[in-house]
């Protein structure tokens, strides 16, 4: 049986929301990557890294658990969790998930346009590439430029 939500308190007293949330990919995704809900499979709440230059349209939240491939793990769809960045992220801006190869699922500063789809935004800066940063998770938040 698969359990439905926990909230986990960090260290500070910060809650967040995670969900059970079944890999639908052929291999394993690791702590702390940004995943994208998976229409494919019947499954509920399935996700999947994006794939290379797939876009990150459906952002679910980033995995608190490595999820093997065809099973289920943790995923934070709400509030601060640790993320593997890509870019320097400095706290306030706006994180969304990385679409190239050998970097899908990782952090990286969203563009933000008149109308675009975010992961959240950091709470803790990033310093180079593989840095661990925290992230609110905050999925779909639109965002609109100045």
């Amino acid at each position: 049986m698969v359990q439905y939500a926990e909230v986990t308190r960090t260290n500070d007293g910060a809650d967040s929301v995670d969900i059970p949330m079944y890999n639908n990919s052929a291999t394993a995704i690791g702590a702390g990557l940004g995943v994208l809900y998976e229409t494919v499979t019947g499954k509920p709440r399935a996700v999947a890294l994006p794939t290379n230059g797939g876009g990150v349209a459906r952002s679910a939240g980033v995995t608190v658990t490595s999820i093997p491939a065809g099973g289920y793990g943790m995923v934070c769809v709400l509030g601060p969790v640790l993320m593997v960045a890509h870019d320097v992220i400095l706290p306030g801006e706006f994180v969304e998930i990385k679409d190239v190869t050998a970097h899908l699922g990782e952090g990286k500063l969203a563009v933000v346009t008149a109308s675009h789809c975010s992961l959240g935004y950091c709470l803790q800066a990033s310093g180079v590439d593989s840095d661990i940063f925290e992230v609110f998770v905050s999925p779909n938040y639109q965002n609109k430029a100045a």
